[in-house]
């Protein structure tokens, strides 16, 4: 990966600053695909969940879940959007908060991209 990443910020058109403006300017699924021998199909899995839609439900406000869970209001913003994967023990204490289990809260998804 540090080839990829050294012959994209060495390219005279442009030298990226952050990772996220190289991905922008650059395939990188294909380049690593292709690396790896994979170049027609990536697979991931990601966690989705629903915990903005049963806090809504039941009338709470991220800053009141946060407090009755034990973490911040910013905490349960960055697991409702996905930016951020909750431990057990948390998971465990939202889905008790809005009386559901886990299973029912969190939910494994595979996203297929065919190259």
């Amino acid at each position: 990966m540090e080839q990829v990443l050294q012959e994209k910020t060495t390219s005279p058109k442009a030298s990226p600053k952050t990772c996220s403006e190289i991905a922008q300017n650059y395939n990188w699924f294909a380049k690593l695909d292709k690396m790896f021998g994979r170049a027609h199909l990536l697979v991931m899995t990601i966690l989705k969940n629903h915990v903005k839609q049963h806090r809504a439900r039941l009338d709470l406000t991220q800053e009141a879940l946060g407090s009755s869970v034990g973490v911040r209001r910013q905490t349960i913003l960055a697991i409702e959007k996905g930016y951020y994967i909750p431990s057990t023990l948390v998971a465990f204490k939202i889905a008790r908060e809005l009386g559901m289990t886990v299973d029912e809260l969190f939910e494994l998804a595979e996203n297929e991209r065919v190259q």
